[in-house]
């Protein structure tokens, strides 16, 4: 199962990465705001699919999945690589963006208020 999971992972980080290298290519504006629109619209609800499987399982497996969220993160705010003095964690927390582990707790619990309350919306606690 593992390595199973493994190819999951890696093919869904592959067209996370596809995907903003996509943005990269085609998305010449410098807004912020743009951009992350952008990357919740198409980059993110790829790695929410891998981030589903990942719930109990290897940390290694998550890390994959945010390291495309870090590298986001910093062609969002036009950093370059080489600059490892930005904090990606800083860059995410400027963006109020949670971390897919993060998220699924939040989908976890808005879900199960949705099974229990009948008038609960799931989309007031996901970011």
């Amino acid at each position: 199962m593992y390595i199973e999971l493994r190819d999951h992972i890696n093919s869904t980080t592959n067209k996370g990465n596809s995907a903003l290298g996509f943005i990269c290519r085609n998305i010449t504006t410098n807004s912020t705001e743009i951009k992350s629109t952008v990357y919740k619209q198409i980059v993110r609800p790829v790695l929410e699919y891998a981030s589903c499987s990942t719930d109990s399982l290897v940390k290694t497996l998550e890390d994959e999945i945010e390291a495309v969220q870090r590298r986001a993160a910093r062609v969002i705010y036009n950093i370059k690589r080489s600059d490892y003095k930005t904090s990606t964690t800083n860059l995410l927390s400027g963006l109020q963006l949670l971390t897919n582990s993060q998220r699924g707790i939040a989908t976890h619990a808005s879900n199960y208020l949705a099974s229990i309350t009948p008038m609960w919306k799931a989309d007031t606690i996901r970011n």
